[in-house]
This record gives structure tokens, sequence and C-alpha cells, in this order.
């Protein structure tokens, strides 16, 4: 194998910046991708960044649905020394075969409940798994594999073996039901998925036909086994404890229904107690699917060793699918330089990481925020990460307590409904928190810091740039507000026509930096989210004299009533500070006199009535607190909130429920 190329310094200060870089990473480099048959040239319109020569991708799928050159983001990787990537890449080999060549083999790679998995256990496993895709399944480089399952060793394991075949991950949420997956299946042609036995059914039943109902012709369909998987563990103690994950492929540490996981769909609770079976045997009887054999089955007696395929820095590594807050959802394309890209700014000049640290959280491996936070964070310095199948509040303060976790990632909901139930562990080993995925309201805050001491650490992300944009931690946080532009990153805020408002105005947010939007073959789409180079996020801010970026809204969600500008989460964190508010969501409804009145559906903490005197209560609240034209004019007591797999609170859902 190759030696991979040098990576970032990972424990030092800073570096000073280095001189501008060129062209950015890859851009004149042919793609390592191939398929059997030659593939017609691509236009240049749609092909790598750079001089537009033709790539080497054998399969051109993803090179072909890239969005034209010209509605792309600007690009900039001169702002700091670690951007400066070679044009062949495989963040893959970077991320991992990195850590092992330079001593890091026998260090902890991924905790999990009953077992641990070293970078040489992960390495070896991803690399048999590469095999069997290559030599068995027939994957070439450019075939997307659809992953599915929720955070185990074996599905990071897969990830890292689709990247080194040079394949394209496409991992889905085990929420996802079969018109979501087929959904997916179809925008992002994907003929293989590899699945977690025991949400295989609605896996299979997804690729067994297109949404029009025709047959997906030549689709595979591979389980795999929860847990230790290949690699089997070593567990806290030191000896070996695999067979109680292996078990767990029929239920075992996968509780059916968690709220974290989703819980096998209707198909996948019919075939849950055939599970453990199914993955050594065929499914084709019922989905006319190829899945002779598991794929532990496949690769088991591969070598350890593997070839990693030769990519650009330009080819594409993996499709992230936005969590549909505004309805379905869309793909995202980013590259192997992008995946460095997003693990050498935010992590090395906001969060600071140390190798001993331990990484937790709640958001799965699918969300580009879990994939950062749980995966991508921890490998690049050479420390480890906690993956938990289930990760509601108490699993994951379980996980902290039980693990002695250091950092942990999960969105503001998380962080609230664990500050209830704290005093029944021990998280004293916590040095870190990160929050994102909606908007850190203040109370939220402050409650997480009088309850344990520590600040969260507050940033705004997408899935269009793959992670944080805007973040600040340690003496740095401005309690309320989002933070300071992270290094390697521009950001302004601007007004209707693009041009800079002054400090203190509200106007939309833009971003540009080494990452940015692409969509699949989504050409309307990208022009809404890019615009003269910029990346428009979709969220109101405002920038204070300080450089503080201050969230207001989204921008499709300022109300206007009567003239003024609501902001709703600015209603939302009011109302967030009674005691008897558990969750709100505060979105404009139509009104004939008013044009919008201002509206707040409200999850009541237990014993509270929902009646109108509590209504009441609460609007006088809001009242006291801020101005009185923001005050909810409506309330309605709500059970629960419409919300995405990955925590967002999806206003739209509210404004279609009230109609």
């Amino acid at each position: 194998m190759a030696e991979p190329p040098a990576s970032a310094p990972r424990d030092s200060p800073p570096a000073t910046p280095a001189a501008p870089v060129a062209a950015a990473p890859g851009d004149v480099e042919r793609s390592a991708h191939r398929d059997p048959a030659p593939a017609a040239p691509v236009a240049r319109a749609a092909a790598a960044p750079g001089d537009g020569e033709r790539s080497a991708h054998r399969d051109p799928f993803c090179r072909a649905a890239l969005p034209p050159r010209e509605l792309w983001p600007r690009m900039s990787y001169d702002a700091l020394p670690e951007l400066a990537y070679p044009a062949r890449l495989n963040c893959a080999a970077e991320l991992l075969d990195r850590r092992v060549a330079e001593g890091d083999g026998e260090r902890i790679a991924i905790h999990f409940p009953g077992g641990r998995w070293t970078y040489r256990q992960l390495l070896e496993t991803a690399n048999r798994v590469a095999h069997a895709l290559v030599d068995d399944l027939g994957v070439v480089p450019g075939n997307r594999v659809l992953l599915r399952g929720p955070n185990t060793p074996m599905l990071a394991a897969c990830w890292f073996a689709v990247l080194k075949a040079g394949g394209v991950a496409v991992t889905t949420m085990p929420l996802l039901r079969v018109r979501e997956l087929t959904f997916i299946a179809d925008k992002a042609q994907i003929q293989l998925a590899l699945t977690d036995a025991r949400v295989a059914a609605d896996c299979e039943q997804a690729m067994s036909a297109t949404a029009a109902g025709e047959p997906r012709a030549g689709a595979r369909v591979v389980r795999f086994l929860g847990g230790a998987g290949l690699a089997g563990a070593t567990s806290i103690g030191g000896a070996g404890s695999g067979s109680a994950n292996v078990e767990g492929a029929g239920g075992g540490t996968f509780v059916a229904g968690s709220a974290e996981v989703g819980g096998p769909g209707p198909a996948d609770r019919r075939a849950a107690g055939q599970a453990g079976s199914a993955t050594a045997g065929a499914s084709a009887d019922r989905t006319g699917l190829a899945t002779e054999k598991s794929l532990e089955q496949l690769a088991r007696d591969k070598p350890g060793d593997f070839a990693n395929c030769d990519t650009a820095a330009s080819d594409v590594a993996f499709i992230a699918f936005t969590s549909g807050t505004t309805g379905q959802g869309k793909g995202t394309m980013h590259f192997h330089r992008d995946v460095l890209a997003a693990s050498d700014c935010f992590p090395r000049y906001v969060l600071r990481p140390r190798r001993d640290d331990i990484f937790c959280g709640s958001p799965p491996l699918a969300f580009t925020f879990g994939l950062g936070g749980l995966l991508l964070f921890p490998l690049r310095i050479g420390a480890s990460t906690l993956l938990l199948e289930q990760a509601t509040p108490p699993h994951l303060l379980q996980g902290i307590q039980d693990h002695r976790a250091t950092v942990c990632f999960t969105a503001p909901t998380g962080y609230r409904a664990m500050c209830g139930i704290l005093d029944r562990y021990d998280i004293s080993s916590l040095r870190e928190c990160v929050s994102a995925g909606e908007t850190l309201p203040l109370a939220t805050f402050e409650a997480w810091h009088r309850a344990t001491g520590l600040k969260i650490v507050d940033g705004i992300g997408s899935t269009e740039l793959l992670h944080m944009f805007i973040s600040s931690s340690g003496d740095d946080i401005r309690p309320g507000a989002t933070g300071k532009v992270i290094p390697g990153y521009e950001a302004k805020v601007v007004d209707d026509a693009g041009g800079t408002v002054p400090p203190g105005t509200i106007g939309r947010l833009a971003v540009r930096g080494p990452t940015g939007c692409r969509y699949l073959d989504n050409v309307e789409r990208q022009k809404l989210y890019v615009q003269d180079g910029w990346n428009f996020t979709g969220d109101s801010y405002i920038q204070d004299e300080d450089g503080y970026f201050w969230y207001q809204a989204r921008t499709d969600d300022m109300i206007i009533s009567a003239g003024h500008n609501i902001a709703g989460p600015e209603v939302e964190a009011v109302l967030l500070e009674h005691p008897k508010v558990q969750e709100c969501g505060v979105v404009g409804l139509p009104d004939p006199e008013r044009g919008q009145v201002v509206t707040a559906f409200v999850v009541l903490a237990p014993g509270v009535p929902p009646d109108p005197a509590t209504a009441k209560e609460l609007q006088e609240f809001v009242k006291a607190e801020i101005a009185p034209y923001k005050y909810p004019r409506r309330i309605e007591f709500l059970d629960s909130l419409p919300r995405t797999e990955t925590g967002k609170l999806q206003r739209f859902r509210l404004r279609e429920g009230a109609r």
C-alpha cells in the first residue's frame, strides 16, 4: 500500500497560515473511478472542477449529477495551511490507514456497550469489507452504496470500506422507512445496500422496486450483524466479548421502538425474529433481491490489508441527504477533500480536542453532525469515540458514565432533557459539550451551565457545507450568540440585494470556505442556495460590532405581524424559560387583520393542565419578558412536536397542521 499523504499536525497550536494555494486540491487531476465499460466524456459544465479535463470516473453518475460549475460556491483553500491537500487523496486512508502507520494500531478507536475496537481492528475490518465489495459484490469506483443501521462499529467499518474501494457512501438513518429509502435509492441510482440485519426488511423492500413500481434490476441487499461484527470485541475487562453483540442481531442490544434509533418499520418488525438466520440465508423469495450470504460470511476470510483506490481529492466520497425540515430531502455531494477540510477547521481551531478524548453523542452517522462529531473528528487526531445504538438522554448519560466520555455532541433538546435527570448519573468526565442541529436557546445554555459548570459550544453548520462554519468555545463563548466565523471560512450578513448590512442589522447569512453546496441533480435548488459564489443557508442573522453572529430565524420562518418582524426562535426561547413548558415551536399563521399571527405550539411539563388559564399565564409571561407585540396571540397544546430524524423542528408541519 502506498504511503498515505501527510496529515495536519494534531496537538500543536494552530500554525501560521501558509502561502495561498493556487488551486483547489484535485481540480486538474484525473479521477480514479472506473467501470467495466468506458464512460462517455462528461460535459465540462458538470465535470470535475479545474481546467475541465475529462474525469477518469468510469461510473460517471456522480460527475454528471453535479451542478454546473458556474453554480458552485467559490471554494477557498488558502486561508489555512492544513487545507493544502494533495491532488490525489483518499480520505479513508488519511483518517484510518495513517493512524495505524503512525503507530496507533493498538489505541482504542471505538467504544460501544460491551466492548471496544482498536484502530487496527477497525482498519482490518474495513479492509476485509472492501475486499468483499470489490471481489464479490462487483463494486467499482463511483458506484453508490447505501448503508443502513444504528451507530455501530460495523456501520463505521462499512463507511470506510466503501470509500477505500472508491465507492460513494450514502448512509441512511434507521428511522427512514420504505418510501424515503426508495426516494434515496432512486435519486442516487443505487444498486447495492449494506444493512444491519435488524432493520433490513424496509431496506430490502425499497431496493426491490423504484417509486414508479419498476423492478430495480440488478439490485442487491447484503445484511450484516450489528455490534462487534467481524472484529469481535475487546471487552472493557480485556477478554473477547463479541458474542453478545452477535446475539444482538436478533434484538439484543437494539431495542425496537427506541426514539433515537427509531425502531424497525413494519416490514422490519415482521422480520425481526428471523434476523439472525436471515443474515446467513437469502431473502430472494420475498423481494427478488440477491442476498445469498451475509457481509460477515463474504468478508471473514479476506485479507486484512487492501490497496486503497487512488482517488482524486475532488472525487465524490459520500452523498448526504438533508433531513427535510422543509419537505423532501435533498442529496448533497461531498468530495474526499471536503471530509478532511471539515475535520481540520472546527475541531482544530474551535473544539481543540486531545488524543485522550472519548467522543460521544446522539446524532446518527447518517447526519453530518454525527459523522463529524462521532467518527471523523476523533479519528483525525487519534482519539476514540463511543458509538451508541440508542442515545436517548438516559442512554447517553449512562454511556458517558460507563465509558468516561469527555466530549459530547447532541442537539439543544438533548441537553434540555438531560438537565432533568443529571442527578442519577456521574458525568464528571465531560469537559466539552457541542450543540447543533437547531438554535441553542439561552435558557438551555444557562440551565446546563448551572447544572454541570460546562458551557455548551454552540454552532451552526449545514448538510450542504458538511459541518460547522460559525462557532465559539471557552472564554470566547458569548451566551445567546452562535459564535464567530470559524477559521477557514468567511461569513457575512446581507440584504435582499446581496449588499452587506451594517452591524446590528437583520439580514441573510452568507458563507463560503473550503466546503460548499453541490446538490445532487437539482439545479433549481442549487440556484437558490448558491448565489454569487456564496452559500445562503436560509438563516436570518445579526452580526454585532465584535464579529459575533446572533441567530434570528430561518428566512422562511420570520413572522411579519401587523408590520413587525418577529423571530419565532426568540419567542420560543422566552417560553422555554417558563417552568411549565417542556418544548415549544413558534410560527406565523395567516390572519386577515394582522397578516400573520404569532402562534405557539407548546408541549407542557408533566402534570400541567392544557387549559385557557395556562395559555393566559404563558402569554403574560412572554409580554413581561420581551416587547408585547411579539407575544403568541394563539397557543395550542400538543403531546409532541414534529421533528426530523436528526431532531430538527419541522415548523412547516406545524403550519400545515394548523390550516
